[in-house]
This record gives structure tokens, C-alpha cells and sequence, in this order.
């Protein structure tokens, strides 16, 4: 079983550090997370868009910028 297939198991985001849930549920305004690789970055960004989601399903699309 892969590390991934373990946290699709899991209910909710208790798999995430401190760090990475306290982004996912930042207060409002812009976030930029900078981290390095292999450190969740991705998955931080999935799940702050899925967190805005479930408080307001109305919300606009989601922008996200690469180099």
C-alpha cells in the first residue's frame, strides 16, 4: 500500500503537519505557500481549494501559477 492509498483511507485531514493544516485553513485573503519539494506543497493547494469549497460552494475559479 502506498503512501497515498494510506491517506485516502483516512477520514478528514488529519494526515496533514500543523503547518500544512493551518494553511489549508487560512483566514481570508491571498496565500502563497512556499515550500520545497516532496514537502506537500500540491496537496496543500488541493486541499485549501477543497477547505473553500465546503464553507462556500459559490466560490469562483481557482488560479494557480507554476514558473
Amino acid at each position: 500500500m502506498t503512501m497515498r492509498d494510506e491517506r485516502a483511507m483516512r477520514s478528514g485531514r488529519d494526515w496533514l503537519t500543523a503547518e500544512q493544516h493551518a494553511a489549508v485553513e487560512w483566514g481570508e485573503g491571498p496565500l502563497m505557500v512556499l515550500a520545497g519539494a516532496g514537502t506537500g506543497r500540491t496537496t496543500v493547494v488541493v486541499e485549501r481549494v477543497r477547505y473553500l469549497l465546503e464553507e462556500d460552494p459559490g466560490l469562483p475559479a481557482v488560479s494557480s501559477r507554476g514558473r
